[in-house]
């Protein structure tokens, strides 16, 4: 609870959110409808040869997050998982909020881009859910950073996981500093 309470204590003294260009990101058509997007096949390899490598390469911030007819049955087990198992599926190290809610703002303005018919971002800082009908107030004295980080929030909007990388400028190696991993792929965070 008490780091639930720092959230809310710090949620504005941290920049205005990210600048990001998402100019570039284009809506679906108006007849998109989720419910008949097919999953992105993970691992297509799982029952064949896989030779390891990193895979590791930039998306098109267009790209960023697709949604399947998969999305309300992983929505409802995030939320369960939050419910049940927090600790399991969410960390978070000191030092990381600010770009927690960074990322939480690019998300909140990404998603009714990408997807209009399924999310409204409001001037007054609030993201509607259009599928599942929950609104997410992001203002300072919101009530919704008792309850969640950031990193929940983004996990209950969409379908991803979402983890916070940061670099240490004396050494520059990077970490995971924080993550809501509800479906790790088989590791453990």
């Amino acid at each position: 609870m008490k780091e639930q309470r720092l959230m809310h204590d710090i949620v504005y003294k941290l920049a205005e959110p990210t600048t990001t260009d998402l100019s570039g990101v284009q809506p679906y058509a108006a007849d998109f409808d989720w419910r008949r997007n097919v999953p992105i096949a993970y691992r297509p390899w799982h029952d064949g040869p896989y030779h390891v490598t990193m895979g590791i390469k930039r998306t098109a911030i267009q790209d960023w997050i697709e949604i399947d007819n998969t999305y309300l049955e992983k929505i409802a087990l995030k939320r369960e998982l939050f419910e049940k198992q927090r600790d399991v599926v969410t960390q978070v190290l000191p030092g990381c909020e600010e770009a927690a809610f960074e990322s939480l703002y690019l998300l909140a303005e990404y998603l009714p881009r990408r997807y209009p018919t399924m999310f409204k971002w409001t001037e007054k800082r609030t993201i509607e859910n259009l599928v599942t009908k929950e609104k997410w107030d992001l203002t300072r004295d919101a009530p919704t950073w008792h309850r969640y980080h950031p990193l929940e929030v983004m996990a209950l909007l969409a379908p991803e996981d979402f983890v916070i990388m940061q670099t240490d400028p004396a050494t520059g190696v990077s970490s995971l500093r924080a993550g809501a991993v509800c479906f790790p792929g088989k590791s453990i965070m």
